[in-house]
Formats: C-alpha cells, sequence, structure tokens
C-alpha cells in the first residue's frame, strides 16, 4: 500500500511539472524558468526513489538518475546559452504589449533572488538577454513588487472543468510552491548545500485577460490588498501583474461563497439555528468592511460572489477594489456590464466608470444581505419565478413590494430598507449596520436557545 501512495504521488509531481512548465516553448520563460524546472524534476527523481525503496525493489544500472537529470541541465543549459549569445530579440514580430515588461520581472526575479541556484554560465545568460531586451524594447526595469510571484510558482489545472465562477477573470484551486528566500538575496540551504524545500500553500488561482495599459492599476490594487491583514479579508499572497494572463494566488475559502454555504446548512439545521447563523456571519462579512473602511478602502465590488467562507467557517471579505478593474476590463474587451446589476443605482445613472463610495459599498452589501434573506429572488436561482429578475440583475428592486413582504421580519425589513436606499445620503452608516445586525443576531440567538433540544448542536457566535 505504501508502494502505491508512493508511485501516486510521484505520478502528481510529474504532472504538476508538465502542466507547470507548459510555456517552456517561450524563450524567455525557459531562461528564467530553468532552475525551477530542474528541482521540480529532481522532486519527481525522489519520489520514484521512495517508490523503489517502498516496494522492495532492486536499483538497476550503473548511472543514478541524478548525474544523468545534472547532465541534462548542463546540455539544457548550453543551447540556451548558444541561443542567448545570437542577441536576437526574443519575441515575434507581433508581440504582445505586455512581453518585454513581463521578460525583464521574469529575469530580474530570477537573478536577484536565486543567483546561487543558478550555474555562473546560466546566470550570464540571462544578464545577457535581459540587457538585450532592454535595449531593443526600450524597456523600464522598475523595481519588483515585494508581492511579485513568477506564473512558474504555481501549479493549477487549466481544465475547464476545474474551473470556478469567479467576479473577475476564472478561478482554480492549486498550489503555490513558495522558494523565496527571507532574507531576498539568496536561497536557503540545507545541511548538504542543496536548497531547502520550498513552503508548499493551497491557493486559488485567478486568471485575467486584460490589454498592458491597465498593468499599473492592477498592480496598484494588488500593493493594497497584499498589505491587508484581518480575519475577515480573504488573504493575498501576491500575483503576477505582467504576465499573460495575469494571476492573483489568494487563500482557498474552501466553503465558497456566503450564500451556497447557507443554502447547504439548511437541511443540517434547524431554521432557528440557521438564522443565527445566518447573522453572525453577516456581521462577519460587515466587520471585514468596517476594517476596509477604516483604511480608507472603497471594496467597490461588494456582491455574493465575494463574500466567501473559509475552512474555518470564518466569512471572507475578497476582490476588492477589482470592481472598478472589471468594469475597465469588460468595456475593453467586449463592452458587456456583467457586474452592473450589483452597484448602487446611483453609479448607474451617472458615468457607467465611476468610483464607488462607502455609502455605495452599503447598498452593494444590502443586495447581499438581501440574497441570503429571500431565496425566492437568489442570484443563485433556488426558487422563485426564473422570469423575473433576480438579485444582481439589472431590473432588480430590492425595495419592491414582493421582495419586502417575503423578508421575515421587520427588523430585517428595516436594514434593508436602510441600506439599500437610492439616496446615498439616506443610507444607513456602516456602524449603524453594525448596531442593527448586533440586535438581530442577539435576538436569533435567544430563539434558536428557547428551541433547541439536547439532541440539538447549537454553535456558539464567534
Amino acid at each position: 500500500m505504501d508502494a502505491t501512495k508512493s508511485f501516486h504521488e510521484a505520478v502528481e509531481a510529474l504532472a504538476a511539472f508538465v502542466t507547470t512548465f507548459a510555456q517552456t516553448h517561450k524563450f524567455v520563460y525557459h531562461l528564467a524558468s530553468m532552475r525551477e524546472m530542474w528541482l521540480s524534476l529532481h522532486l519527481v527523481g525522489t519520489k520514484l526513489d521512495n517508490v523503489v525503496t517502498t516496494a522492495g525493489l532492486k536499483e538497476t544500472g550503473e548511472v543514478s538518475w541524478q548525474k544523468q537529470l545534472m547532465a541534462a541541465r548542463e546540455q539544457e543549459e548550453d543551447e540556451l546559452s548558444k541561443k542567448a549569445a545570437k542577441n536576437a530579440l526574443p519575441f515575434a514580430r507581433n508581440m504582445r504589449p505586455n512581453e518585454p515588461m513581463e521578460a525583464l520581472t521574469l529575469l530580474k526575479f530570477e537573478i536577484d533572488y536565486f543567483k546561487p541556484g543558478n550555474s555562473t554560465k546560466h546566470v550570464a545568460s540571462m544578464k545577457k538577454v535581459f540587457f538585450s531586451v532592454v535595449r531593443s524594447s526600450n524597456g523600464r526595469v522598475a523595481k519588483i513588487p515585494d508581492s511579485y510571484i513568477p506564473p512558474h510558482a504555481v501549479n493549477y489545472s487549466r481544465d475547464d472543468k476545474n474551473e470556478m465562477e469567479g467576479s473577475v477573470g476564472s478561478a482554480y484551486r492549486g498550489i503555490w510552491v513558495d522558494r523565496k528566500p527571507a532574507d531576498g538575496k539568496k536561497p536557503e540551504t540545507d545541511e548538504e548545500g542543496g536548497e531547502q524545500q520550498p513552503t508548499t500553500q493551497n491557493v486559488v488561482v485567478k486568471r485575467l485577460f486584460f490589454h498592458a495599459d491597465s498593468i499599473e492599476f492592477f498592480r496598484r490594487e494588488v500593493e493594497i490588498w497584499s498589505g491587508l491583514d484581518h480575519p475577515n479579508i480573504l488573504k493575498l499572497y501576491g500575483a503576477s501583474h505582467c504576465s499573460y494572463p495575469a494571476l492573483i494566488i489568494c487563500e482557498d475559502a474552501a466553503n465558497g461563497p456566503l450564500v451556497n454555504y447557507l443554502t447547504q446548512q439548511q437541511p443540517q439545521r434547524i431554521k432557528e439555528e440557521v438564522t443565527r447563523l445566518t447573522w453572525k456571519l453577516l456581521l462577519e462579512a460587515a466587520y471585514g468592511l468596517k476594517y476596509l473602511h477604516e483604511n480608507r478602502l472603497v471594496h467597490g465590488n461588494m456582491k455574493s460572489d465575494n463574500i466567501l467562507v473559509a475552512a474555518d467557517g470564518f466569512v471572507k471579505l475578497t476582490d476588492f477594489g477589482m470592481g472598478m478593474f472589471a468594469l475597465q476590463n469588460q468595456a475593453i474587451q467586449n463592452n458587456k456590464f456583467q457586474e452592473l446589476g450589483w452597484r448602487a443605482p446611483n453609479c448607474r445613472q451617472t458615468k457607467l466608470f465611476r468610483r464607488s463610495s462607502f455609502q455605495d459599498d452599503i447598498y452593494c452589501f444590502g443586495l447581499c444581505v438581501l440574497d441570503v434573506l429571500v431565496p425566492q429572488y437568489s442570484s443563485i436561482r433556488i426558487g422563485g419565478s426564473q422570469n423575473e429578475p433576480h438579485i444582481g440583475e439589472l431590473n432588480f428592486d430590492p425595495l419592491s413590494k414582493q421582495v419586502m413582504q417575503i423578508i421575515p421580519d421587520e427588523g430585517s425589513r428595516k436594514l434593508i430598507i436602510g441600506m439599500c436606499n437610492e439616496n446615498p445620503d439616506s443610507r444607513l452608516s456602516l456602524k449603524e449596520v453594525i448596531s442593527s445586525m448586533t440586535v438581530l443576531l442577539e435576538n436569533a440567538a435567544i430563539k434558536s436557545r428557547n428551541t433547541s433540544s439536547p439532541n440539538v448542536a447549537v454553535f456558539k457566535a464567534r
């Protein structure tokens, strides 16, 4: 059984290698990822050794795979050195505008952080191509953001069946292999002088396609997000800002969107406990939004898909600052505005690209609350008429008589009316929203305790 498990691990490592380094037909990508490729293949060999050991097999042949792998690496470096010596422009004539910046970033990152892990010859090849790109493209050698993660450091399946819907771009679950040295100068070494094992993290990788003139906007938003630290804010590990597609690497909120999570909880809990859980989690979302506002940050993309539940049950807000980017991106590519139904009316009535305000966040958050309270009009369409507008669609009216009469209690109705007022100045403040939610949670907790029995588990609010 151990040998079978070891073999599966070796196959998974090989599959990860093939997926991660599929872009090595591109010369610069190949050049910059040579060290990482070698380390990944070395990992495959090590895992195959485990198969041999656990299965009690005998090794054959006098030449070890380590020697063969090192010889192949040296041969590959010789070939790359010859190509670099030609000093030719490493791009096709119809290159994308982002390619020079991507090439410079990939090469500079490898030279700056992993020079000791590369041979002298290979470092010379990378430097030669680096300066060739600078000369031929008038490229600007900018400082690499602290949040930068090269594409070859994340492994994820690109299959459509593994794609998750995201509010911005497509998203996939994967693994981030972090080898970046803590001191920012050289890789950590083990007792034998080789690189230490990297840290690995289960992540979600978001792929975004946009024009090169949006790179700086995207980079700024990523830098802001990566600097935030709060239990109700999804952790951003980093991004590849100038690759095509660009990548966002963030924490995996395994339980998905809040509205889906609560729908799944309903058959498992009594009604009063679901109500208590609902207000507890919505209150956590409010605290996450409060943290953003206290840091003078407008979320700008509040919608149900962006209120997630992590594996530990905590609510996480995500994709803040990306709402404006999503509109710009869609406008550039296909002139469709799929997010408009989640924006406040005053944002739609004036300028489509207008930035949201703090009060606009309140309106959009109100839609998210309503999405949980009235399943008949839920954005995930779990009930009600399929012909009527649902939450998140452009013609949906959150304060219509039909919607109001479905909301189960007066306190919840007053909250929605206050949050979703069309006049921004008449909307509740976030402090008032939190106060109202706290009262609703306390009332729900009392009802839950009164109706629970010894055989029903009651989960206390954090």
